[in-house]
């Protein structure tokens, strides 16, 4: 999957899983059970500092200035202060204001980053506090926001993205693919990639090794009670398909990097006839592949979809926790979603509402195969979820990858790749 670099920072946020810590819990209530309902139906008033992640700049700055505006017109006795950080070293940051007592009222942080400062009681549960507003919402975002250690919800979520299918079909249809009827399971797409094997194609279809996603659409669990526990048979048996996969010359090499990087320029140069990508990768294309545009089709992500996720989370220590609460739910709301992804293409807004009607913001876009990809991408939002669990950082991405080229590799087999991942998995978050 090609990434632009904000799909990239919401991608490189698991790194905080393990290094993210706080000296000590400064006096919130949000994992103590104790949170009250947060009235923001009344008169508003004082001051809400909000910070942003690296959003302050020509694309994005008069927007925020507009946003402010308004919500400062409508509630005169409130100032919104409007911080906004790079994105290098944003943990740290967070890292440093929540440890000095300067966390921001309202700031935006994805789920990695709103777990850890939850478990120290300083994020407001919005489940309890503002409960009905829970339902405006797409189900997999304020999932993703939802953590059993704290219990509650800790995040609004702010703009979104998920991953649909891309294929080049003059490729297919040279290695002897039926392109009227695209791969939409694991087991159609594993036989494709053995046809065109064996009509001889230049160009592979798989171009990763096993992801979680592939265990899930297999119906394998990840993560239960506390531990990591996709080793089983079903997961082993998905491992050993690559690895038959691999030996019978219908995985690119590329693909036991496990890296992105490496993946990244294999579908423009037409080494590969499939990738998958977010919204943007239909313009990225685009732009850097004119010669294969006219010969994709795109479809969506079969199973249950990634969820790519941002979102707004309000401090339980704000000095005006109702002005917070309600400039948190007017940033969120359907209509100002709306107008943001609308400046951050390839981004759906996180509410239901939004992503039901996609046109309203999508109108203003002009290329019929961008708009579909978009539109396709709005229609998972009702299913799509942060699949990844939440405490596997990149360090152990490392070591998955690491393991699992073996396996593929047929160096070992795919019970043996999956214990040991399991065990160093759970050896490390204890």
């Amino acid at each position: 999957m090609t990434v632009t670099r904000r799909e990239a920072l919401i991608l490189g946020t698991t790194v905080l899983g393990a290094s993210f810590g706080l000296a000590a819990c400064t006096g919130g209530t949000g994992s103590s059970g104790e949170q009250k309902p947060i009235d923001t139906d009344g008169k508003l008033s004082g001051t809400v500092k909000f910070q942003t992640w690296s959003l302050k700049n020509e694309r994005f700055t008069a927007y925020f200035e507009n946003l402010i505006s308004e919500f400062e017109k409508a509630n005169p006795d409130v100032t919104i202060e409007w911080i906004d950080q790079p994105g290098d070293g944003y943990e740290e940051k967070i890292l440093q204001q929540a440890n000095s007592g300067t966390l921001p009222d309202v700031i935006n942080i994805p789920p990695e980053f709103a777990m850890t400062l939850a478990q120290s009681g300083l994020l407001v549960d919005i489940a309890q506090a503002h409960p009905e507003i829970i339902d405006v919402y797409v189900p997999g975002g304020i999932k993703g926001y939802t953590y059993e250690d704290p219990a509650g919800s800790f995040g609004f979520p702010w703009y979104l993205g998920t991953t649909v299918n891309f294929w080049n079909t003059k490729l297919l249809e040279e290695g002897g693919v039926d392109t009227s009827h695209l791969p939409m399971s694991d087991q159609e797409y594993e036989a494709a990639a053995l046809t065109m094997v064996e009509n001889g194609a230049s160009a592979k279809l798989v171009d990763s090794m096993p992801t979680f996603q592939t265990f899930v659409n297999a119906g394998v669990e990840l993560y239960k009670d506390g531990e990591f526990v996709f080793n089983t048979p079903e997961a082993a048996a998905v491992v050993d398909r690559y690895a038959e996969l691999y030996a019978k010359g219908a995985m690119v090499p590329e693909a036991l990097t496990g890296s992105g990087e490496a993946k990244a320029p294999l579908f423009p140069s037409q080494k590969t006839a499939y990738t998958s990508g977010t919204g943007s990768t239909a313009i990225q294309l685009r732009e850097d592949a004119p010669t294969i545009y006219e010969n994709l089709a795109v479809t969506k992500s079969w199973g249950t979809p990634p969820l790519l996720l941002q979102g707004i989370s309000v401090s339980a220590n704000a000095s005006a926790p109702e002005a917070a609460m309600a400039f948190a739910e007017f940033v969120t709301n359907n209509e100002n979603q709306v107008e943001f992804v609308k400046i951050a293409k390839g981004f759906m807004p996180g509410t239901k509402e939004g992503n039901a009607n996609p046109e309203s913001f999508l109108s203003d876009i002009e290329d019929p195969f961008e708009k579909k990809t978009m539109e396709l991408a709005a229609e998972s939002m009702a299913t799509a979820e942060n699949i990844r669990p939440i405490l596997f950082t990149q360090t152990l991405e490392t070591y998955f990858n690491q393991q699992m080229a073996l396996a593929v590799k047929g160096d070992i087999s795919g019970q043996e790749a999956l214990d040991r991942i399991v065990q160093h998995c759970n050896d490390s978050i204890k």
